[in-house]
């Protein structure tokens, strides 16, 4: 049975298993590519079944944030106020084309850097993240695909 769900369609058969290996993350209009690790929790409820009778009875849901963790690549230009102070919508866009989005987005910590890897550690806490429609996620992956190399 094909992997399935309302973010990520099902693959077609033949078709990589790689979902996730460097993408783009739009911060209010600016693109950030990152290193490979990128993850991203999509968010949307948390269950916990109830108990009565020895017996599941039904549950019960708390809503959860989305997570985007990951590693930016710095160059000379990258604006680290604008990476701390963001708040808006995140993109996420990756080499294989999902595109995924999340409203009302944040920072949670300020950004870390370091010489070591070249790169910007950041997470991001947002809305639960839903997918943007098939023929914007079209051309921005082909766009990605070019920009990188893929």
């Amino acid at each position: 049975m094909p992997l399935h769900n309302d973010l990520f369609p099902a693959f077609p058969a033949g078709a990589p298993t790689k979902v996730f290996g460097v993408i783009k993350v739009t911060l209010n209009g600016v693109d950030y590519l990152t290193k490979p690790g990128a993850t991203l929790d999509v968010g949307g409820r948390r269950h916990t079944s109830q108990f009565g009778n020895e017996k599941r009875t039904g549950a019960s849901w708390e809503p959860v944030s989305s997570v985007l963790s990951c590693e930016f690549i710095v160059y000379s230009e990258t604006d680290f106020e604008a990476i701390r102070d963001f708040e808006g919508i995140a993109e996420y866009i990756t080499d294989v084309g999902v595109h995924v989005a999340a409203d009302n987005c944040i920072v949670v910590d300020p950004p870390a850097f370091s010489d070591a890897g070249g790169g910007i550690a950041i997470t991001i806490e947002g809305d639960p993240a839903y997918a943007v429609a098939a023929g914007g996620a079209a051309g921005a992956a082909s766009a990605l695909a070019a920009a990188v190399g893929f």
